[in-house]
Order: C-alpha cells, then structure tokens, then sequence
C-alpha cells in the first residue's frame, strides 16, 4: 500500500474516532459552565469575564461597564453568590438557566442562556426583591399542575413542617398578565411570602406558574382571537385546586380559592363552577368589569404627569373616545368580536367576562368570602371597587372584609418617596405581616365554626 493511501485512512480513522468520542453538551454540562461563569464574575476582572465566556454578538453588546452596573444592587452592595435553580435545553439546542443572585439586602432572578457551544449569548436580570429566607418551621415541595395536560406548570406545595393532623390549605391565583408561581412582579414576590407566613401559622398553600408566562400565544386552543380567562387563568386554578385536595395531609374541607387582583375577580367564578372550595378571598379584586378598572387606571396616570392644559385635554378626550370606542365593541355579537381588536388585546377577552358578570356570581354564593384592600392601591380602588364589594354583599353574614392603611395594590407598604406611581414599586418589599395574620386567623376561624 502506498505512503499516502495509508495516511489517507489513518486520517480518516482518526476523524471517525475524534466524532464517536465527541458528543452534544448536556444540562449537566451547562449548569456547571453557569456557575463557571457567575464564579468568573466575582473573583475576576469583568472585561476577561466576557472575552472568555461570552458570545460573539454578546460580545459586542456588552461592555464590562454594564454588566458590573448590573451586578450592583447600590453603591453599597455588590453580588455576594449566585444560586442556579434550573437549567432546560431548548429545541434549538441552547440552554436556560434560571437562578438568583442574593446581594446583602435583597435578590434578583436572572436567566442565563448559554449556546449549544457553552458561550454566553444573554444575561438578563428581573428587579431586585427583598431577601427573606425560608423559614425552618415549613417545607416545599415541587409540584406540577395539570401534569395530564397540554399544559403542565411547575410549582410549590408549601406546608407546615411536622404538622400532625390535615391542615387547611389555599391555592393562589395570579393577577393579570404572565407571572411565575411567585408572581414576581418590580421589587416583590407577593406569593412567596403570603405562601411562607400562611405555612409558618399552620395553612399550607399552592402556587405554580401561570400559563401564559409558560406557553405565551400557544396557551389558547382557538388561538389568540379568542384569548379568555377561562384558559388563561381559571381552569389552571381548578387543576391546582385538584392536586391540593388530593393531598391525604390537607384538610379536604377546608380549600380555599385566594385570588389577587384578576385572580381576586375571578375568585367567585372558580368557586361556583366547583363546589367543593370552601371559600374565598380576594386580594385587591373588584367586582367591575376589567374596562372600567382600566380607565379609571388611566385616568390617575394622567392627572399624575401634570402634563400642559393643551397636552391633558387631548390626551383627556383620547380617553373619553376609547370610552366610547368600548362601549360599541362590547355591543357587538360573538362573531364580529372575534376578528375585533379592544385597549390593545382581543376584544372577546373582555366579552367573554362581560357574559359572567362578577356581581352576579358573587351574591349567589353561599360559602365564606373575606375580602381584602389596601388603601394606597391605585390599580383597584378602596374607594370604588372595595366598597362595591361591601354594597353587594351588606346582608351576607358569609362576608368579611378588611382594609390596610398605607398598603398598596400587593399589600406592601406604598413608598412615598417614589418619583410616580409605578416607581414606588420597584423599591423591594415584603407582604405585610398584619395582612398575612388577619388571612390566617380567618382561615382558621372557617375551620372551627360548626358544621364545617
């Protein structure tokens, strides 16, 4: 055999061997390159921290400038470690890499995306929250609602630690729009912490992603023409409903539906369309339709930016059009809604809850309701929605309610110190202590009066 037929072959060899022996990355793989990575970050300089780990393109859109900006909190606190929860390869063979970074004060989550060659091609970070620890005396554990469905979502059972007979439970339901299972939202994890203080006073709790923040458009089996709540939001409430109860060390007759804000609307649907939860409580709800909500929203928007006379007039009558704009699409039959489009989203969204009138549900109820409001909440209003409730329901001796000053839409002290309205919600913060207290001590009173 000639020289280069044998050095041909033994190339060849060598290629078939080199590609048997290599082999496509693994979550494993891309998890330890994460903590690689952010390990990089705080013991070495930020620029060769890019140069070595980053990507191409991610290359060119950073500068050491802006990502060590990013990893200060404030001039005082800095990254002290990074937790990595999850890590998922995606279709296109890139990994997600969700976690939490903890500062001295406060966390952040971030998500890390890592291509298929291990090089970093996005960071990016959510608000800081306010750091609170879990506490000893619970436990949690991961779940999935509708693990049989089209939409499996993750989520926590939180429970008391130890607890040696079956306790009441809550399922929390999201406001509007995506959120993940601690309705992350600015500067707060309102779900985290109502779900640990609920479980430190002996009341277990579930909460899960929504599935909008999962699936997004695909979430809707008509497509997004015909987005609802009934998808968005209810039937995941009810499947989550369905794990709780199953669950031999929750109470069976003691499961409530707790809604925030859409959630907390929707509450009196979910508890009539299964008559097993035993009650309800609404978190910020409103038993008005989400049109009126929404003006009313956009009118102290408006008067907040002291905007020119000349400027607040037409942005005045802007709105006094959509009014009316409302009005006639919402007349509409189903057919003509579907193709029509409503304050940016599908108008069925809104027609669809049109043909479910919360005021009607609500006072055909015959369960516990406690209803809950906090004074500074510009988003649902003491004045208007909280007291609406309390008209329906005047003669119900079933109903509670309660009102918290100086709390906002999330039941966290409003900062007054905020230059407007959406920027006092980035300042990290925790649910009040005196508002989880009084949900407790409801819950638990439920639970002991006769007959139940």
């Amino acid at each position: 055999m000639k020289k280069e037929g044998l050095y041909f072959i033994l190339v060849c060899i060598l290629f078939f061997v080199l590609m048997g022996c290599s082999s496509a990355p693994t979550e494993e793989e891309a998890e330890k390159k994460g903590k690689e990575f952010f390990q990089a970050i705080q013991t070495e300089d930020v620029k060769e921290v890019i140069a070595t780990y980053g990507e191409s393109t991610w290359k060119k859109e950073v500068t050491p400038e802006d990502l060590q900006k990013t990893l200060q909190l404030n001039e005082e606190e800095s990254m002290k470690s990074a937790h990595l929860d999850k890590v998922k390869q995606t279709d296109d063979a890139e990994f997600i890499i969700d976690g939490q970074v903890m500062y001295e004060t406060a966390t952040a989550d971030f998500r890390l995306v890592l291509t298929k060659e291990l090089t970093v091609s996005s960071l990016e970070f959510q608000d800081p929250v306010a750091y609170m620890p879990m506490p000893d005396m619970i436990v949690e554990e991961d779940i999935t609602v509708g693990a049989e469905t089209d939409f499996p979502l993750d989520g926590k059972l939180t429970l008391p630690k130890d607890a040696s007979n079956p306790v009441p439970a809550v399922v929390l339901v999201h406001g509007s729009g995506p959120a993940d299972y601690d309705e992350t939202v600015y500067g707060y994890k309102p779900f985290r912490d109502i779900a640990w203080g609920l479980a430190e006073r002996g009341i277990a709790s579930i909460r899960y992603d929504k599935r909008t923040y999962v699936y997004g458009s695909k979430s809707f089996a008509e497509g997004t023409e015909k987005v609802n709540v009934q998808e968005e939001t209810i039937d995941d409430a009810l499947q989550a409903f369905n794990v709780v109860i199953k669950d031999e060390r929750i109470d069976q007759n003691h499961v409530y539906i707790t809604g925030h804000s859409l959630g907390g609307m929707l509450a009196p649907r979910m508890a009539r369309d299964d008559e097993r939860v035993a009650g309800i409580i609404s978190l910020a709800g409103s038993p008005r339709s989400m049109t009126d909500i929404s003006f009313d929203q956009q009118q102290i928007l408006l008067e907040e930016q002291q905007l020119p006379q000349t400027i607040h007039d037409q942005q005045q009558e802007e709105i006094d059009n959509l009014k009316e704009e409302v009005e006639t699409t919402l007349s509409l039959p189903e057919e003509e809604i579907i193709s029509t489009q409503l304050l940016g989203m599908p108008a069925y969204y809104f027609w669809e809850m049109e043909q479910q009138p919360v005021e009607d549900i609500v006072t055909s109820l015959d369960i516990p309701m406690y209803f809950l409001q906090g004074d500074e909440d510009f988003q649902v209003f003491k004045d208007v929605d909280y007291e609406l409730w309390k008209e329906l329901l005047r003669t119900n001796k079933q109903a509670d309610f309660s009102s918290y000053p100086q709390l906002n839409h999330f039941f966290i002290k409003h900062d007054d110190e905020a230059e407007t309205l959406l920027d006092s919600y980035t300042k990290p913060g925790i649910v009040s202590e005196e508002v989880i207290d009084d949900m407790a001590t409801w819950i638990h009173e439920q639970s002991t009066k006769e007959g139940k």
